[in-house]
């Protein structure tokens, strides 16, 4: 673990590696970080999603390939990291500090911890996801020497304002019934479908919203209009992802362009 008393922070601050008790704090600083940006395209929109963090910590204890980190005084959580280490990149995931707490230094000092667990790691890079939007974090990461690699678009689409065309989206009453199980229980899941010769895969989250996550030989506009008459009575909310912008005459209710951003470590 990076050296706490090599930074110029208060102390008797101290980080850890989280566990799996701390999951309802960790899903707190979560929400006041990213609930009105970035929340509303993931599967973290249900209080339930707790139960999944928790089980994602559990996992980081056994030494697998998740790594959550936290910074906590004696009354409370400041501020955390989750990473993930895939291919020899190490992946920042999230990075949130308590409303109260920030300019004290607290995500720098993250980010130089995330930064030196990479290289112990071996890792050949580091690598994050930040919207455009965001322009203060976007600045700040390409300040600290990470560069854009690649983007894609997220966009979020109210399903009562697509037009409804007959386009059938079948799944086994199985699978549904198991998806919404799911769901009940880690306030998200996805289900398997079928569009004609083609395969859709949906993500359903909160009771209220879907997700578009894959679609195999069928193009993404007839995808979003098979996932939208399908489930046009049961959700109110379509997210899509593409590698290309989504077309503003979709009545999108928002909109975001994903910046890919890599940093070597030598």
């Amino acid at each position: 673990m990076l050296n706490i008393q090599e930074l110029s922070l208060d102390l008797p601050h101290r980080v850890r590696h989280a566990r799996p008790e701390d999951a309802p704090v960790i899903f707190a600083l979560k929400v006041e970080a990213f609930g009105r940006t970035f929340l509303p395209y993931t599967i973290y929109q249900a209080p339930q999603a707790v139960r999944y963090l928790r089980k994602l910590i559990l996992q980081s204890m056994g030494l697998g390939n998740q790594r959550f980190v936290l910074v906590e005084d004696a009354a409370r959580a400041l501020a955390y990291y989750h990473a993930l280490y895939r291919d020899a990149e190490f992946f920042l995931n999230y990075i949130a500090v308590a409303e109260t707490v920030r300019g004290q230094a607290w995500g720098s000092f993250l980010l130089r911890h995330f930064e030196e667990a990479g290289r112990l790691l071996g890792c050949r890079q580091l690598v994050l996801d930040v919207f455009e939007s965001n322009h203060a974090a976007l600045t700040w990461y390409q300040r600290l020497g990470y560069h854009p690699a690649s983007a894609s678009f997220q966009a979020r689409l109210a399903i009562g304002s697509i037009q409804d065309k007959d386009i059938p989206l079948d799944c086994d009453e199985e699978s549904w019934v198991r998806a919404r199980r799911e769901e009940n229980f880690w306030g998200f899941s996805k289900v398997e479908c079928s569009c004609g010769p083609g395969r859709i895969t949906v993500g359903l989250i909160a009771q209220t919203v879907c997700k578009l996550l894959n679609y195999e030989r069928v193009p993404i506009e007839e995808a979003m209009l098979a996932v939208a008459h399908g489930f046009r009575e049961q959700r109110e909310i379509l997210i899509l992802s593409s590698l290309s912008e989504v077309p503003s005459n979709w009545h999108l209710l928002s909109k975001e362009k994903v910046m890919h951003l890599v940093k070597a470590i030598s």
